[in-house]
């Protein structure tokens, strides 16, 4: 793994820079970051879309009782 901040060819799995002390798996965070965003957002939307689905099925029903 190569270093962002000095260019130093690193060992696979080593979590800083040898040379600088530099962070090597900050690429790895964000996207676990991002996954978790994603979800919770797909999470929220279906949510939604049931209590929209749900609502209009009441209201409908209300409207053939009559």
């Amino acid at each position: 793994m190569v270093c962002p901040n000095c260019g130093m060819e690193n060992e696979a799995g080593v979590s800083e820079c040898i040379v600088c002390g530099t962070p090597l798996s900050t690429k790895e965070i964000s996207i676990k970051e991002t996954k978790t965003d994603n979800t919770i957002s797909n999470i929220l939307i279906i949510v939604g879309i049931l209590v929209l689905l749900i609502s209009f099925g009441v209201l409908i029903y209300s409207f053939l009782s009559k």
